[in-house]
């Protein structure tokens, strides 16, 4: 399914994120200024006027569809209740525009029902399947149905890993010829001053996210508890909202644990990222992981469990480690390596910067992107829609 050689035609291309904070705004933003450069794509966006993110990607100059979305269940409630003149407006849209495909970049609730009004146009439909079954744990009613019904009526599925697409095979059976890994991006966040020269000091390990079972926190907690039986220098911040378990509860009472449980808002991430040395990812499931991108691009090196796609994120012992099992005990190791080892440190340090180089990692990723596209809509254009 390769392009080389093959002129590609103009595109008009409209990225679809409805969702209002954490990664899927981030995600999308980065893949809009990637494809912006772009020169055979006229790009649009369709984005909620609630997202966190709305005035930093407004900030691109490109044709934006607003859509009010909600804050709350009440206006959930009430916006679901006017979805119907919404989409008809989307739709609208999209043919006003000589919109030529859609690219889902995030699972919103409401995409279920918009995915088959869109096949009911002569548009293609790309959807990014960031997680093929839902992670143990989180709370999304409907999830799986709201997936397949996007599945359906696609015409092309990215995938950011390999761990996920052979989930998508196996789970949903999807044509292999319609899948295209195009690995996650570094993601940047905005600084409000300059970063400043990192001090010689005792290394901070960050836990950064949502706290669900499946992250693994208390894996991290446990394995802080045996560190800190013999390295009383090193601090770890947890950042991240969520509820914690009676014995993680326990264990982050620690003097050395720093537990900041609450929403972090998008303008705070970067001084969080900034003082930390080393992001601990320690989960017992995973698709692949933001945080880890996040991470490399604010240029700081990883420990990470080997689970799912997280395996395919860190090159080990150049951006990090990769721990040899997802027990505490493996964990502590991990962690101990990377924070007494400064010829490792500096090496995984140097890679993570490497691995962060925002425009150029993405402007590759954008490539591949433009290629697909044409190739889902060649596609869609001669052979029947679904599977």
């Amino acid at each position: 399914m390769s392009n080389r050689g093959k002129e590609l035609t103009r595109l008009c291309v409209l990225l679809w994120c409805w969702g209002r904070r954490g990664g899927g705004p981030r995600y999308t933003l980065h893949v809009a200024q990637a494809l912006s450069r772009i020169p055979t794509l006229d790009l649009h966006l369709s984005l909620s006027r609630q997202s966190e993110l709305l005035t930093e990607t407004k900030a691109l100059n490109l044709p934006i569809f607003a859509v009010d979305t909600y804050e709350g269940v009440l206006s959930a409630a009430w916006r679901t209740l006017v979805l119907p003149q919404l989409v008809r407006r989307f739709l609208a849209y999209l043919e006003s525009q000589q919109i030529d495909l859609v690219v889902n970049t995030m699972i919103h609730p409401w995409s279920g029902w918009v995915a088959p009004r869109l096949r009911s146009t002569k548009r293609a439909y790309v959807f990014t399947l960031h997680d093929a079954t839902p992670h143990p744990g989180d709370r999304f009613i409907g999830w799986e149905a709201i997936t397949r019904a996007n599945l359906k009526c696609a015409d092309g599925v990215l995938v950011l890993s390999d761990h996920v697409r052979n989930r998508l095979l196996s789970h949903y059976h999807y044509p292999p010829e319609r899948i295209c890994i195009v690995p996650h991006g570094p993601l940047a966040f905005p600084r409000p001053e300059a970063a400043s020269p990192r001090p010689e000091r005792a290394r901070r390990l960050l836990f950064f996210g949502r706290i669900r079972a499946y992250k693994g926190l208390s894996l991290l907690l446990e394995a802080f508890r045996q560190i800190a039986e013999h390295h009383d220098d090193l601090s770890l911040a947890v950042v991240g909202s969520g509820e914690l378990d009676a014995r993680a509860a326990r264990l982050a009472t620690h003097p050395r644990i720093h537990l900041d449980n609450r929403w972090i808002p998008e303008h705070e991430v970067a001084a969080i990222f900034e003082a930390a040395d080393l992001v601990v990812v320690p989960c017992v499931e995973a698709s692949q992981s933001g945080v880890v991108e996040a991470a490399y691009g604010m240029g700081v090196p990883v420990v990470v469990t080997p689970v799912g796609g997280l395996c395919e994120q860190v090159v080990d012992g150049e951006t990090g480690l990769i721990a040899t099992a997802a027990t505490s005990e493996a964990l502590a190791e991990a962690i101990i390596t990377l924070c007494t080892d400064n010829t490792l440190y500096s090496r995984c340090r140097e890679g993570a910067q490497r691995a962060g180089r925002i425009e150029e990692t993405w402007d590759g990723i954008a490539q591949r992107l433009a290629a697909f596209f044409q190739q889902v809509r060649d596609r869609q254009l001669t052979s029947p829609r679904g599977y």
